[in-house]
């Protein structure tokens, strides 16, 4: 249980307000990037129906698009995350929500939802496969997979990592590229469909350097970021349940 303790000790000490609320101009560009894309995907994929959004954390995401959706069922493996979700979700007035705690890897809901959402949670994992395999059953047949990550290219030589330590003070414990996602799904063997990739930013970490120092560099770096996912800065892949 040493991921729980470090989820439950990361939400008292830091919380997703200091991550998202960033006043670093390119930074806070690209968080709300990742929220305009999610709300994009959800418009696309889920709206009005039934989701679970798993590792949702303290549902800063999850409160930008849950007035979207019929209903939404967050789970996490912190229950302090959870805490600050429900009492988020309350203060803005949305009440067609659950809260659910528990592993990413082993659910114990019944399934079936219309959507499945992992919204940058997925590297941060001890057995990626294992969550995949769940996201996949939690889906219903004609349903969503909807998979948010970073595409760190700087990576991509590191393999799939399977219960390791993690690789940084974040709490990562792997790098997912968009090529490794297609990999792992296709190792799991879940009858998953990849049906469209939303991607911006180029490349990961590069990216964020080269227009820092050089802003004029950016348009150029968003329109290969679009044209080219195994590029980008980050990204959402959908999946089909067949």
């Amino acid at each position: 249980m040493e991921t729980k303790k470090f989820y439950e000790h990361k939400t008292e000490e830091v919380g997703e307000e200091k991550y998202y609320e960033i006043h670093e101009p390119l930074l806070k560009q690209l968080k709300d990037k990742r929220i305009e894309i999610v709300k994009k995907a959800i418009d696309e994929f889920a709206g009005g129906k039934v989701i679970v959004d798993v590792g949702c954390g303290e549902g800063y995401i999850t409160l930008n698009y849950a007035k979207k959706v019929k209903k939404v069922v967050c789970s996490d493996i912190s229950e302090n995350a959870l805490r600050k979700a429900a009492r988020n979700f309350k203060e803005k007035g949305i009440a067609n929500f659950e809260i659910h705690p528990a592993d990413a890897a082993a659910t114990g809901l019944k399934g079936n939802f219309d959507a499945v959402l992992c919204c940058s949670a997925l590297d941060h994992v001890p057995d990626p496969l294992k969550v995949i395999k769940e996201l996949s059953r939690l889906a219903k047949t004609g349903g969503y997979v909807l998979l948010e990550l970073d595409n760190d290219i700087m990576h991509p030589f590191s393999g799939i990592r399977i219960n390791r330590k993690m690789l940084d003070r974040l709490g990562h414990f792997n790098r997912i590229t968009v090529g490794k996602l297609g990999k792992m799904i296709r190792l799991t063997g879940v009858p998953l469909k990849r049906v469209k990739v939303y991607s911006w930013g180029s490349p990961f970490r590069f990216y964020y350097r080269l227009v820092k120092y050089f802003p004029f560099s950016k348009g150029l770096m968003d329109a290969i970021g679009r044209r080219f996912p195994s590029l980008c800065y980050e990204y959402l892949a959908v999946y089909r349940k067949i």
